[in-house]
């Protein structure tokens, strides 16, 4: 779905999903299952509404498969939305905070994003509780508009 709030949230909930090498959709889709190199969800911004956005790449036979693992951990919330999980996110924003500070001048981003869709924002304040009602407010698996550009490539 298009979101028009809690795009922060979304931002973090995001990261919970795929931030790092043990994010549960790299651990399932890639370590479990072996389907592809990397795979990544996103939060992609159109002034200031957003979508989130699952990107990979993966071989036309195992399409489907990625779909399926994808589908498995959006079906199982409690894999993605724990406390351990957590805690790892927001002390890893927290230590992103304090070098984007140091770096302020290199990072620009930060000040670029309308108001809403820092992290920032809301690490000081963010509960388990509200990434698991933001999850179940847009993060539906059979709402997701599923693409698969099915060109392959040849030498």
């Amino acid at each position: 779905p298009i979101i028009n709030e809690d795009n922060n949230y979304v931002h973090f909930l995001n990261s919970m999903i795929s931030l790092g090498l043990k994010s549960p959709l790299y651990n399932e889709v890639r370590e479990k299952r072996g389907l592809v190199y990397y795979i990544n969800c996103h939060q992609s911004r159109c002034n200031t509404q957003g979508i989130t956005v699952i990107d990979t790449q993966t071989s036309n036979r195992n399409f489907d498969k990625v779909v399926e693992g994808v589908k498995y951990v959006f079906n199982n919330p409690n894999k993605i939305l724990n406390k351990e999980r957590f805690e790892l996110v927001k002390d890893y924003y927290t230590t992103r905070m304090k070098k984007d500070e140091i770096l302020r001048y290199q990072r620009i981003g930060q000040y670029l994003n309308p108001e809403g869709w820092s992290v920032n924002d809301i690490l000081d304040k963010v509960k388990l509780k509200d990434i698991k009602n933001v999850f179940d407010k847009y993060y539906n698996f059979d709402k997701f508009y599923i693409s698969n550009d099915k060109t392959e490539f040849k030498k």
